[in-house]
């Protein structure tokens, strides 16, 4: 986060609207990935003898990376003819699908970390991270690359050292027998199916705010929107990691004993909105005093009232992350997608009823609104599985 804040000072609001975009399509094209072959790996998991797990992460790796390239191709191809039109943009976009793989196999072996519970591998792979992108952007900016695409080419060589401590584990790309693969594979696309479409529809009613921003507002909006949820990242990160460690343990746990179901539902829920609500109170107090000592001539639409409104939403998020847990761990991920198609009609209906969009406010409004809906309905699904 906070060499991001560095590279937001030194490029102009335009060009970081510009690599927040590119950034969300980045994340759109690895949630995608990550909703097919990711989420479903501890479901599927559970059910095979634990011998096989280096096989099943195996797998994972092995598809991963096939998948990986053939995106990586299609950016390259989508940025040679642009070359004649726009070098900065063929730039960017070529940029980008370098950070989507890169991002790709880091992301494959940090779960695995967790999931195996290699602590000291997913530390070691965190510094390495942070130590590249200090490198990393100090060198772009040497170098006069204040660009978006020099933002995405820092961030890609960051993600590439920090992918290096999973390939440098041997167990970790244990190749797996035809039948364990083809089982991975049939599996979580049964499974992950549904969350392909739970994944567009979370894009849309998250990410996609940056790109609406930059259409109807200005690339500043952009920015200043990528800014607020960069502010909440450390957050996001968090129960991330919290639900990779949690989901292995609880899908072997309700196979056991589904009885104890009620009891996960709400610690999960209570302890991940408890969490959230002290990360917002303190980023309510302080996060336009961040932004203000950072960046006192640029963002000045980031404003007290807009960090509010992203607090409340993150605290909600973090009440349907927990849900949505016990969901993952089960291998139900219907109600995910349910609680997500109401979020994207929820978006809709405000970008409507907001029209013309002028104000930045309306953003992170839309985005509270959008985010309570989704979490309504996940809560719904959740509580009519609690036994009392």
């Amino acid at each position: 986060m906070l060499f991001t804040l560095v590279l937001a000072t030194q490029v102009s609001e335009n060009e970081f609207g510009l690599f927040g975009i590119a950034w969300s399509l980045v994340m759109l094209v690895e949630s995608v990935f990550w909703a097919v072959l990711g989420q479903p790996t501890p479901a599927v998991a559970a059910r095979l003898p634990t011998s096989r797990a280096p096989e099943v992460y195996g797998a994972l790796y092995r598809i991963s990376l096939r998948w990986s390239v053939f995106s990586l191709a299609v950016c390259f191809l989508a940025a040679a003819p642009l070359t004649l039109i726009d070098r900065s943009l063929a730039s960017t976009i070529a940029s980008a699908g370098l950070a989507a793989f890169a991002l790709r196999i880091q992301q494959v072996f940090k779960r695995i970390f967790y999931q195996h519970e290699m602590r000291g591998y997913a530390l070691a792979s965190a510094i390495i991270f942070a130590l590249a992108l200090a490198i990393s952007t100090t060198a772009v900016l040497s170098l006069g690359w204040r660009t978006a695409w020099g933002a995405l080419l820092a961030w890609t060589f960051a993600l590439a050292c920090a992918a290096l401590v999973g390939l440098s584990v041997p167990e970790l790309r244990t190749p797996p027998s035809q039948r364990v693969e083809r089982y991975f594979q049939a599996r979580s696309l049964r499974v992950g199916s549904p969350l392909i479409l739970s994944s567009l529809l979370y894009w849309a009613s998250t990410s996609s705010m940056l790109l609406l921003g930059g259409i109807l507002i200005s690339l500043e909006a952009s920015g200043s929107l990528r800014l607020l949820q960069l502010l909440l990242m450390p957050l996001q990160q968090g129960l991330t990691v919290a639900t990779t460690i949690l989901t292995p343990p609880l899908a072997r746990q309700l196979i056991k004993n589904p009885a104890e179901e009620t009891r996960f539902i709400l610690y999960a829920v209570g302890g991940f909105t408890t969490a959230a609500s002290i990360y917002a109170l303190l980023l309510g107090t302080l996060g336009t005093l961040v932004v203000q000592s950072f960046l006192t001539e640029k963002y000045h639409l980031i404003t007290a009232p807009a960090v509010g409104l992203m607090c409340i939403a993150a605290i909600l998020e973090a009440a349907r992350t927990g849900a949505a847990a016990i969901f993952l761990a089960r291998g139900d991920t219907k109600p995910i997608l349910r609680g997500w198609i109401i979020a994207s009609a929820v978006l809709v209906v405000g970008l409507s009823l907001a029209r013309p969009i002028s104000d930045f406010l309306t953003l992170p409004a839309i985005l509270l609104a959008s985010t309570a809906g989704a979490t309504l309905i996940v809560l719904f699904e959740a509580s009519r599985r609690l036994r009392v």
